[in-house]
């Protein structure tokens, strides 16, 4: 909800908390976080003193600030409108790819927007929303990869991965097939239909072939490329005592 405190206005305007909101207007993927083509909705209902609604003709604009998801050299200052009696002024926003930024390490930030309104006689009352709403527009990025077994890689990303969004086809380890993938967090787990050298570095890459590779949030990736580590042991493939004092060992 919304909480305005008022000054200076020459009639006497309250704001009831009870009809004031945030939300997604617009929420693709019903996740509840602003995406990406998702909409923001911010609604200001004008109340007033003892019942008096002469006092609805005090209120000349009323605007909300998105910048806080929004460049700042973005026109993010939006009017609200208000319906034919003039007691509820909205104001929407679509959250788009580069808009919005985010904490580096999630994407997602909790914001708040600020309301402006004024009245006819040039009198400005400025207040904050009480209720944050998530936003996250970034997409998660592939940062590191790993054998972990001859048949078993980790992929790191740079958050969360929706494992429900996941398939083998969206991804490549050199010519080996790849049998399936999961995720547990920001890590990803590929098992490979067969068994590659201990020593291999194989390149992972993103390619998307029958689904995309998604955060949380619903924001898709679609390309990344690493060389994985080498993280498996060698194996001993033969041990022979050539001398009483000499044992060659083959890896």
């Amino acid at each position: 909800l919304l909480s305005l405190f008022f000054f200076g206005f020459s009639s006497a305007v309250i704001v009831d908390s009870d009809y004031i909101e945030v939300l997604i207007d617009s929420d693709d993927n019903d996740n509840g976080i602003a995406n990406p083509g998702d909409v923001l909705a911010v609604t200001w209902y004008n109340s007033f003193e003892d019942g008096d609604d002469s006092t609805v003709s005090t209120v000349s604009t009323v605007t909300v600030d998105f910048s806080p998801v929004g460049f700042e050299e973005d026109n993010t200052a939006i009017s609200a409108n208000n319906d034919e009696d003039e007691f509820i002024w909205t104001a929407f926003y679509e959250v788009d790819d580069e808009s919005f930024l985010g904490e580096e390490d999630t994407g997602q930030e909790d914001v708040r927007f600020t309301i402006t309104v004024t009245d006819f006689e040039g009198n400005v009352a400025n207040g904050e929303t009480d209720n944050p709403v998530t936003v996250d527009n970034e997409k998660p990025l592939l940062l590191s990869a790993e054998t972990t077994d001859t048949d078993e890689l980790e992929l790191l990303f740079s958050e969360g991965i929706d494992s429900d969004s996941l398939s083998a086809c969206d991804f490549t380890v050199d010519e080996f097939d790849i049998g399936f993938a999961f995720s547990e967090g920001d890590i990803v787990f590929i098992e490979l239909e067969d068994d590659m050298p201990t020593d291999a570095t194989p390149t992972v890459s993103i390619i998307v072939e029958c689904d995309t590779v998604q955060d949380f949030a619903g924001n898709a990736q679609t390309e990344g490329s690493v060389i994985a580590a080498d993280g498996v042991a060698p194996e001993v493939d033969s041990v022979d005592a050539t001398s009483p004092t000499t044992i060659d060992v083959t890896f």
